[in-house]
């Protein structure tokens, strides 16, 4: 009988022995999805921030443009109308370049 009792004793710390193995076995298959879960969360939020930063930046890129277009669009009516105005005196300018020729010939 006592011979019976050591041997449920050891059989009961064999299993408690093996139940300790599980759980260990079990808790680091959990830390380890746990981490992987981890590295997925954080790669895809590196992933939407560099999202919304390429986004951002071809907005503000867009914008600057535009403000460029409008800029250079401003500057060409100027030019325009500069040389409109230019173009105008154009016929005084030669009459006086005319006179004075004419007037210098007679020396």
């Amino acid at each position: 009988m006592a011979l019976e009792i050591l041997e449920h004793i050891r059989q009961a710390e064999q299993r408690a022995e093996q139940v300790t193995l599980e759980a260990q076995q079990s808790a680091r298959e959990m830390v380890d999805r746990a981490e992987k879960a981890c590295r997925d969360r954080e790669r895809e939020g590196e992933a939407k921030s560099r999202a919304l930063y390429r986004q951002l930046l071809e907005e503000r890129r867009a914008a600057a443009q535009q403000q460029i277009d409008q800029e250079l669009s401003g500057l060409a009516k100027g030019r325009e109308e500069k040389l409109a105005a230019v173009r105008q005196l154009l016929p005084q300018a030669a009459d006086l370049i005319v006179q004075r020729i004419l007037s210098n010939g007679h020396r």
